[in-house]
């Protein structure tokens, strides 16, 4: 009985169809790669790769089931010119792995490029590109992964968001919470992501999220309103894709490396938001996105404040934002610069009327510089005259 067991553990645990493929391990005919198995295994076959650390690109060319035995320790440490995972094929199951360390930011964890694939009790972390990436895929199962420092990208048509079961992952300790097609909806609370597909009227509020590779997303999305969230050291902090007509108000988003990224979306309202200290740009519109109003908003420290190509209104009943890069005087001491703040890329889009001084700032000691060094002077005098008075 224990040899049966000891020599024939995997048999008797995995369910297949077809041939069961080893990779690793001490048996005779195991293969020592993994990409080695997948090429000889027929479809619907399983490869089951024992325990270990693999540093090779895996392409799922062929529908199969890859299963690693324990996915604290059956690793996949990738760094080269690929994504470490590349799903093109129908109906995959990948399970049983972390898949770490891929540091170029051209690529990702998990690239999946088809549909009804099944992605299983995964460690995803600390990959530069994007963790998980669903592109034009439809029909797929994300279940019970771990994310550290990544998160879920979508892209692509309308099927491409609203199709998939997103249920029971995580990103950095918090939840991952995926709507398709409900509306009238309320979030709040610490998550590790959210994204909405083919949702209306939904409100996020008082929500904090970080660390992800995208904490707030909507896509195909209308009407919907984020509002009092904070949202920092993620790649994309809100992005907006198809979306139109949402509202971005009184958030504080910063150290991402894009504040808000928005593309292919129509007459969204951005106000009033705090946005620091973003390491690329703080409020970046391109990909046919036009009739967008941004005004209100405090744009301080951010590497690159705003980048517009397209057409869209930066100030709204004679008040834009506040600029902290912004060169222009105020003579006439109204609180509006004298002369417009130019967005990139080239100043076709422009505040006509950049604020100065925003008396309505969410978060202290970010905008008022000018005042702090009055009352520190006037401090150091008040202490001086005193001395004297002595």
């Amino acid at each position: 009985m224990l040899f049966v067991i000891y020599f024939f553990p995997v048999e008797t645990c995995l369910a297949t169809d077809g041939n069961i493929i080893y990779v690793g391990g001490a048996g005779s005919g195991n293969y020592t790669a993994i990409q080695d198995g997948i090429d000889h295994a027929e479809q619907d076959d399983t490869i089951y790769v024992f325990k270990g650390t693999y540093h090779e690109h895996i392409r799922l060319h062929k529908k199969i089931n890859l299963v690693g035995e324990d996915k604290l320790y059956t690793i996949l440490d990738y760094n080269g010119n690929n994504d470490t995972v590349y799903v093109t094929a129908d109906g995959c199951t990948f399970s049983g792995f972390t898949i770490c360390n891929n540091s170029n930011t051209s690529y990702s964890g998990i690239n999946i490029q088809s549909n009804d694939n099944k992605i299983t009790n995964n460690i995803i972390a600390n990959n530069s590109g994007w963790g998980l990436y669903l592109y034009y895929s439809a029909n797929c199962t994300l279940a019970n992964n771990t994310f550290i420092g990544d998160s879920i990208n979508i892209v692509g048509n309308f099927p491409s968001w609203n199709t998939h079961t997103i249920k029971n992952n995580t990103v950095s300790g918090g939840k991952i919470d995926y709507y398709k097609n409900i509306d009238n909806q309320t979030i709040s609370g610490d998550l590790g992501q959210i994204i909405l597909a083919n949702c209306t009227n939904f409100t996020i509020k008082n929500t904090s999220i970080s660390n992800a590779d995208q904490a707030i997303v909507l896509g195909f999305s209308s009407n919907n309103s984020i509002v009092n969230t904070s949202i920092s050291n993620s790649t994309y902090g809100i992005r907006l894709q198809y979306a139109s007509e949402n509202t971005i108000t009184g958030n504080t988003i910063e150290n991402n490396d894009y504040g808000i990224y928005v593309t292919h979306s129509f007459n969204n309202d951005i106000s009033k938001n705090n946005i620091y200290s973003n390491n690329v740009f703080g409020c970046w519109i391109c990909c046919s996105s036009n009739g967008n109003t941004i005004y209100l908003n405090n744009f301080t420290s951010n590497k690159a404040s705003a980048y517009d190509a397209i057409n869209n209104q930066w100030h709204l009943d004679g008040t834009g934002n506040h600029w902290s890069d912004y060169e222009g005087l105020d003579e006439d001491s109204n609180g509006i610069g004298d002369t417009p703040y130019n967005i990139l890329p080239d100043g076709r889009n422009q505040d006509l009327y950049p604020v100065v001084y925003l008396k309505d700032d969410n978060k202290e000691n970010k905008t008022y510089g000018f005042e702090i060094s009055l009352s520190i002077c006037a401090a150091f005098i008040v202490i001086l005259w005193k001395k004297k008075l002595r």
